[in-house]
């Protein structure tokens, strides 16, 4: 039989899909997959700056997903978020410290034109930097407020600081190289 490139077990027979076993894992294991560090250039090109997240935390077994601006730290792998002290996500990471972060950018049945998109979906761990941890002020200057000072800052705002255990970059574009579409960074 031949196989279309993208075809997955599940087209051709009866696949029990389990936490060993998912769709995006069939990719990764039976596609080409770059070195750690090729994935890793891909996500720093794809994370430059300030970027929009879907940030997802949990406690008592109940998700919650908040929008936030995210900064990769390209040196130290970490991701950083500010947010507004007292918020349901700090009061989750709190009590429950596993997050999961999705970031996407593409095309959408609505947009229409090239049918081409990206993604990173990050699994880790949140440690929370309040206004006294030494590191604050260091990690706000890598995150380049705009709005409000340092001074307000300290009086406002708590960070979080995200150690990524693994990332699945999902590129469409690397499917010409005959590569994984999912590529999986740990």
């Amino acid at each position: 039989m031949d196989y279309q490139r993208g075809m997955v077990c599940a087209e051709c027979h009866h696949v029990t899909f389990d936490l060993s076993t998912t769709a995006t894992k069939q990719f990764t294991n039976n596609f080409p997959q770059l070195s750690n560090d090729e994935i890793w250039e891909k996500i720093s090109d794809f994370l430059p700056g300030r970027e929009r997240f879907a940030l997802t935390t949990s406690y008592n077994g109940e998700p919650t997903a908040t929008t936030v601006d995210m900064v990769l730290d390209k040196d130290e792998k970490v991701l950083f978020v500010v947010s507004e002290k007292g918020t349901e996500k700090l009061l989750h990471i709190r009590k429950n410290p596993n997050i999961s972060a999705v970031r996407f950018k593409g095309w959408t049945v609505a947009d229409g034109g090239k049918k081409e998109w990206r993604s990173t979906q990050i699994k880790g761990t949140a440690e929370i930097i309040e206004h006294t941890d030494p590191r604050f002020d260091a990690t706000l200057d890598k995150y380049n407020l705009v709005r409000v000072t340092k001074e307000r800052a300290h009086l406002r705002f708590d960070l979080i600081r995200i150690t990524p255990t693994q990332i699945y970059y999902f590129d469409t574009e690397l499917g010409a190289n005959d590569d994984s579409v999912y590529q999986l960074w740990k």
